[in-house]
């Protein structure tokens, strides 16, 4: 990190205020240092002018003419520039070292000239390559300030903070930050004091967090550090996790417990894993306890919460006030709405229809639909999202046709299906039917008795039930629909975690648990990375990761925190429900 920070900064301060190794050595002082006096005519000029000449010509004797000048005119009026052109010469080359000790030379020697603040920065500059900060503080601390350009301050003042923040001294560097920030000449000066100062922040224990806050600052300071301290002033091995563990959804609750339970212990099992503490708490299937809940976590400083369930619009409306990244198990809409904090890890009727839309074009040759739905939220919900998925992927929607949710009788509703098209009897290739599996039980046998044969019919998840295969018998062959999660699949890490899993409860895995392990597993990993220094940085690096190849398929988070994933297609064959296909991850411009 070091290194990295150095290489920056230090390109920033020879670009700035020394030389570029590049460009021709000026034989003026730098544009760093305010001018100084006029160089004197000497008879000894001459000299110079010959180690000035081969400088300029980037000759690899020239070092050598400047330490031939000076040992035989050691008290020219042009012995302090040759040392600084002899120092900035052998920095050149990588000789830090030789360079230093020119620099060292020229303050000691001539401590009064006006090329002594130059050097002093460019000393500063080599400590700082040297990650000797010990001495970069000496030598900064006696740089007059008045003879450097202000975006010579603001470099200093930075190399200062870096310098203090190697040497674990973060309450001094939080100082320095402050005072720098606000003498700052721009917006973006400032967000790279403001990054120094959240680092220092991230490095100060909680006791000694009020001696920096309760000092006097303007308001404008103090907002920044107010915001800066909640985002910071976290528990990076602590996270929040809450559940419906009783109340109406408490099945559900315990389900996924089971699966963040397996996840932390594998996490933990690795042996450079940092140890990581999960706080467990029961929702009651309760908005209020759930809005409680997370406030009591921001108490607790956790770095993220996991969960809730069924009370997640509540629980990711407070984490979003209280600025903490939330990753819900929720398939509700507006839920990543709420916030930049809010992620969502769950199936949802989005990402079921983006995946059979896909699969029908790609895989399929399909080009025509039609949906036949239950006239409920359920129902209308998978239809506005699978014709928007249609249209996004360039395929036609011919027709929709709505049918009484508590009927069982659905002729009317096929019917017109069947009458509909322009030219066909029903103008599509494949029919999607979003309803639960005994109701899509009944709705099969009937669209073959009005000779609506030949369509590819696609379901939704909740057709992965063996009920739709008891029940619709032979009409159910050859259906598609997508599923969270397909137990039989023959990668090794599936099968060793259902063995591990049945061993540990007693019964297979379902979907709830194999996405709270992923959610666990994803949310575990990133704060396992050295970068992830604050919320803000867990957030950002939540969003921007690599796809996880978890249980449930690959997945990655988008900006707006919706889960993007490759679920499996699954098809009934012989009376069996078989893994159709699985495909790649879209490219988020084509998601719709």
């Amino acid at each position: 990190m070091v290194k990295s920070i150095a290489r920056y900064l230090t390109a920033a301060i020879w670009l700035a205020v020394i030389v570029t190794a590049c460009a021709p050595r000026p034989t003026v002082p730098l544009p760093l240092l305010l001018p100084p006096a006029q160089m004197p005519e000497t008879g000894d000029r001459q000299a110079y002018r010959i180690a000035e000449d081969l400088a300029t010509a980037r000759s690899a004797r020239a070092p050598e003419a400047f330490e031939t000048f000076l040992a035989k005119f050691p008290h020219s009026p042009l012995a302090p520039r040759a040392l600084m052109r002899l120092g900035e010469l052998y920095q050149d080359r990588g000789r830090l070292e030789a360079a230093g000790d020119a620099y060292r030379r020229l303050l000691t020697d001539y401590r009064s000239h006006p090329l002594a603040p130059e050097a002093l920065v460019a000393l500063v500059a080599i400590d700082y390559q040297q990650e000797d900060f010990k001495a970069l503080l000496v030598h900064s601390r006696i740089l007059p300030s008045n003879r450097l350009e202000p975006s010579g301050r603001l470099e200093i003042r930075r190399l200062r903070i870096e310098a203090l923040l190697a040497l674990e001294r973060p309450m001094e560097a939080a100082e320095e930050a402050i005072a720098a920030w606000q003498a700052a000449p721009d917006e973006e000066a400032r967000a790279t004091l403001a990054d120094q100062l959240a680092r220092a922040i991230g490095m100060l224990s909680p006791r000694k967090l009020p001696k920096l806050t309760d000092r006097s600052m303007p308001p404008e300071a103090r907002d920044l550090l107010q915001r800066l301290v909640r985002d910071i002033a976290f528990d990076r091995h602590t996270i929040g996790c809450m559940l419906p563990l009783s109340g109406s959804h408490g099945i559900y609750g315990q389900r996924a417990l089971r699966g963040v339970e397996m996840a932390l212990m594998h996490f933990t099992a690795r042996p450079t894993a940092p140890k990581v503490r999960m706080v467990i708490e029961d929702t009651r299937s309760r908005a209020d306890q759930a809005r409680a809940i997370v406030h009591g976590f921001s108490q607790r400083r956790v770095a993220a919460i996991l969960g809730p369930m069924a009370t997640a619009a509540e629980a990711a409306a407070e984490a979003q006030r209280q600025a903490i990244p939330i990753i819900a198990f929720t398939q509700r809409e507006d839920v990543p709405a709420l916030g930049d904090w809010v992620l969502r890890y769950f199936i949802t009727p989005r990402n079921q229809v983006d995946a059979l839309v896909r699969w029908a074009l790609e895989r399929d040759g399909i080009q025509r639909f039609a949906v036949l739905y239950p006239a409920d939220r359920y129902g209308e919900t998978f239809m506005a999202r699978f014709g928007e998925a249609v249209e996004a992927y360039g395929a036609t929607l011919v027709d929709t046709v709505a049918y009484d949710p508590a009927s069982t009788d659905f002729a009317e509703s096929i019917g017109r299906l069947a009458a509909g098209g322009a030219g066909e009897p029903h103008g599509a290739e494949a029919l999607f039917i979003p309803d639960a599996p005994a109701k899509a039980a009944l709705i099969l046998p009937q669209l073959a008795f009005h000779d609506l044969t030949g369509l590819r019919l696609l379901g939704v998840n909740l057709w992965h039930n063996r009920s739709l295969i008891e029940m619709a018998d032979a009409f159910a062959e050859g259906v598609v629909f997508p599923t969270g999660f397909f137990p039989r699949q023959t990668d090794s890490a599936t099968a060793a975690f259902i063995e591990e899993f049945k061993t540990a409860y007693g019964q297979e895995p379902g979907y709830i648990e194999a996405a709270a392990y992923d959610a666990a597993m994803i949310l575990l990993e990133a704060l396992s990375q050295a970068e992830v220094g604050s919320r803000a940085r867990l957030l950002s690096f939540l969003k921007t990761q690599r796809p996880h190849a978890g249980l449930t398929g690959d997945a990655f988070f988008d900006a707006r925190g919706e889960l993007c994933q490759s679920l499996p297609l699954v098809t009934v064959r012989g009376g069996e429900f078989v893994l159709l296909d699985r495909l790649p991850l879209p490219s988020p411009e084509r998601m719709p």
